[in-house]
């Protein structure tokens, strides 16, 4: 696929890509398609196959589930952060739906591809999952933290 020097310029507005080697972003930016998403509209919904992986450039999207039937938003993700990782674990599955709550901009990238790139380039693959592991565990840092609040207003009620 070919990429622009924009597409590069947008991958380096995560903090994370800013350390890696040439190779590396030219690689990233050759499987990106650039997508722009409206408030309101749904990036993907919780529980549908994760095939792609979104690194966001502009806008806000919120990662919701769904309480009571509710939705219940358990992290506001914002520009320079990414969503979708779970596209890069084989037969995976969204864990959260992810919606645009103001105009968004977003760069996808295909899960089966990227994970056939970090098989064909081990050091690649190393960074890439090193960072999602990093990603992993601050969405579960945040999902924890909004069931602490859940609770504690909760309790509140009771006591009213």
């Amino acid at each position: 696929m070919m990429y622009t020097d924009t597409t590069i310029d947008a991958i380096r507005t995560h903090e994370w890509t800013r350390r890696l080697p040439w190779h590396f972003l030219e690689m990233l930016a050759s499987f990106a398609e650039e997508r722009t998403y409206a408030a309101g509209d749904i990036l993907f919904r919780e529980r549908d196959p994760a095939d792609d992986f979104y690194m966001v450039i502009s806008g806000t999207i919120a990662l919701q589930t769904m309480i009571d039937g509710e939705p219940f938003v358990v992290q506001t993700v914002v520009e320079g952060e990414e969503i979708g990782w779970s596209a890069l674990a084989e037969e995976g599955f969204r864990h959260f739906t992810a919606k645009a709550t103001s105009p968004v901009r977003v760069l996808v990238f295909n899960g089966p591809a990227l994970r056939a790139a970090c098989e064909r380039n081990p050091q690649f693959g190393f960074v890439l999952m090193k960072h999602l592991l990093h990603l992993v565990a601050e969405r579960l840092d945040h999902a924890r933290m909004q069931l602490v609040y859940a609770r504690r207003a909760h309790a509140i009620q009771q006591l009213r």
